[in-house]
């Protein structure tokens, strides 16, 4: 399996996460949902997402990232994970 691959199947692991998770199970394109503007995600679960992401990409994650890539979406998370992974 690629390095690409492997991206997308954590990218996809961790929408399905986010959307059991916090969406409570939703048939819902949750890509430009806000999340964190309208408190889907709290502080708390910030915490819990930011392990699951740890886990997943199996390397540190800093909320510092969300916070300075202005993140709200789903879609703006991946851009971010993307980013500070090296993953295109």
């Amino acid at each position: 399996m690629t390095m690409q691959n492997d991206a997308e199947k954590s990218f996809s692991e961790l929408e399905k996460f986010v959307i059991e998770r916090y969406f409570f199970n939703k048939k819902m394109d949750i890509k430009n949902e806000p999340m964190f503007s309208n408190g889907v995600i709290d502080s708390l679960s910030v915490l819990e997402l930011i392990l699951k992401i740890e886990e997943l990409f199996l390397a540190e994650f800093h909320i510092q990232y969300l916070i300075e890539d202005q993140v709200d979406t789903f879609e703006q998370m991946t851009k971010s994970i993307q980013r500070v992974y090296g993953l295109n």
